[in-house]
């Protein structure tokens, strides 16, 4: 699994005070290249994907990673917001 996988939902409001509208234009078009028109997703870029407007669980579950805890009273991982992953070679990643 080469390059970074993110996810993560198009902004739809610019919000700081400082760049001006340089910054602006840049921040926009940044924003469009990462998340495109903001519907759900997966866009590759480099050698990496965007999962634009999935939630870390839906992302997880597309790239085949299950959950590395369980919790005893519900036997599932809801409750829980971290997870490990370790590499084909055994790396921790």
């Amino acid at each position: 699994m080469a390059g970074g996988k993110i996810c993560g939902s198009k902004l739809k409001k610019y919000s700081t005070l400082r760049g001006g509208e340089s910054t602006k234009k840049e921040w926009d078009s940044l924003n469009s290249e990462l998340f495109g028109d903001g519907k759900k997703s997966v866009r590759k870029i480099g050698s990496g994907l965007v999962f634009s407007g999935y939630s870390a669980r839906e992302t997880a579950s597309e790239l085949g990673l299950t959950p590395s805890f369980f919790d005893n009273a519900t036997g599932d991982s809801e409750g829980i917001l971290w997870r490990k992953r370790i590499s084909p070679d055994g790396r921790l990643v």
